[in-house]
């Protein structure tokens, strides 16, 4: 019954990702009907190099000390008519250099052994790609060449993909260049929300409630080095929603705001957000969770975080994802790597994404995804108590958080407004809020 729930817990998961982010994309294999077709196909790939697998796995060719691997696609799929997302596998770390009648030495770098760049192929035409790899110190791998072309039929999903092989939302891009900053107004009332918050949990819990805002910033606000020059052209770096939230919230007595974006930037060269999810990895919510957790230790030490050496790293391979789903190639073997952390102690919440030999991005073995509200008890009187609201960003958080408190108590999953009913009952110690920046509109309906 359990595994029925968890499934389906993620199947709305991702259908309301999909409805807030209102993209549907082409199919990945051209339509019959399209008013523009060509006699060898849209993804005909012709690489000598490349070995289909037994089970239907691409593989590469065997690895050389002076020559790069050569490259292999696994997918193409249009993001809108003349828009193709192509996608593979590599060498690791390969730089893929891309040339074709209409794309002139497009340069994209791997993510390990995974590459994803984006070309426009002009109106009723096609173009057939020239794909190399090339390692530092080693020759440049073998051309593998690809078809590519215009689809009159395919549906624009709104996204792009950046030079890093980041697949990305094209309605981000509005807190990148700043364009929906809060109005005076909105920045009044997400103060006042939030004042009306810590005076409601007081009345509830009869004592005074910390409240914690702890804001998760958008993928592109940490990673802009792969976006095109006209997008950097039109970065804002004068004012953010994200700023105007951290100064509104922060002027309110009994709150606490802890703005992550500057821990983020100082551990941008690690893996801590997906390539081709919206969000941050397990290695990028822990130092979230430390960040968080430092400041409870402040009035409760036992609550201090778990060190990241208390923790084995594991890279595990992901090949469902949020952005593979709004680009129609879920099913096609496109995939990245990411790191997991299993922890060597024995974990006193229940949680068990540890033992994973593959993993999903949304960790439905967690206890505190059931259907309504879940709590982890700690028997530990030197613990504080929690309430937790949180967005789908929170999937990958809770888990660590959870150990230090000695009931957590989550809300169930995108709740932004606070159940007092819980509060009187529960009496907590924390009321906290774990927000990514581009779900930041909420703070203006939330209490």
């Amino acid at each position: 019954m359990k595994k029925k729930i968890q499934k389906s817990i993620c199947a709305i998961v991702l259908c309301l990702s999909a409805l807030l982010c209102a993209c549907a994309g082409g199919d990945t294999q051209p339509s019959d009907t399209e008013a523009f077709t060509d006699e060898n196909g849209t993804s005909e790939q012709t690489n000598e190099s490349t070995e289909q697998a037994p089970n239907g796995e691409i593989t590469l060719e065997p690895l050389s000390p002076t020559k790069t691997q050569a490259p292999a696609v696994v997918v193409t799929s249009n993001l809108n008519e003349n828009t193709v997302l192509v996608a593979g596998i590599c060498e690791n770390d390969s730089t893929i250099t891309v040339n074709g009648e209409y794309t002139k030495d497009l340069r994209v770098s791997s993510y390990g052994e995974d590459f994803v760049f984006s070309v426009e192929v002009p109106k009723r035409k096609s173009d057939t790609l020239s794909i190399t790899a090339k390692v530092d110190g080693k020759e440049e791998s073998k051309i593998v060449s690809v078809k590519v072309k215009y689809d009159s039929e395919a549906e624009d999903t709104g996204l792009f993909v950046t030079t890093d092989g980041r697949i990305c939302q094209n309605e981000i891009l509005d807190d990148l260049y700043h364009s929906d900053l809060f109005t005076r107004n909105e920045t009044t009332l997400i103060r006042k929300l939030a004042q009306d918050r810590v005076s409601d949990c007081k009345r509830a819990a009869g004592k005074n409630v910390q409240v914690i805002y702890l804001l998760v910033p958008n993928p592109l606000t940490i990673y802009q080095d792969g976006l095109s020059e006209e997008m950097k052209s039109n970065i804002e770096t004068d004012d953010s929603r994200m700023k105007q939230a951290v100064r509104a919230l922060d002027s309110v007595n009994g709150v606490t705001v802890i703005d992550l974006t500057s821990v983020m930037n100082k551990h941008k060269d690690e893996n801590i957000y997906y390539y081709t999810d919206t969000h941050w990895t397990e290695l990028g919510a822990y130092y979230g969770y430390v960040e968080l957790m430092n400041e409870i230790a402040k009035k409760f030490p036992s609550a201090a975080p778990h060190a990241l050496s208390d923790y084995d790293i594991k890279n595990v391979t992901v090949s469902y994802t949020d952005m593979m789903t709004y680009a129609k190639t879920e099913n096609s073997g496109m995939r990245e790597t990411a790191p997991f952390l299993i922890s060597k102690y024995t974990p006193l919440a229940p949680y068990d994404a540890a033992k994973k030999e593959e993993a999903y991005i949304w960790d439905f073995t967690n206890e505190f995804f059931a259907e309504g509200y879940s709590s982890s008890k700690i028997d530990n009187d030197e613990l504080p108590s929690g309430i937790i609201l949180f967005d789908s960003f929170g999937l990958n958080a809770i888990s660590f958080i959870a150990e230090h408190f000695s009931t957590l108590t989550c809300q169930t999953i995108w709740t932004y407004s606070v159940d007092y009913d819980l509060v009187e009952e529960q009496k907590p110690d924390y009321i906290i809020e774990l927000i990514s920046e581009r779900t930041l509109g909420k703070l203006l309906s939330s209490k």
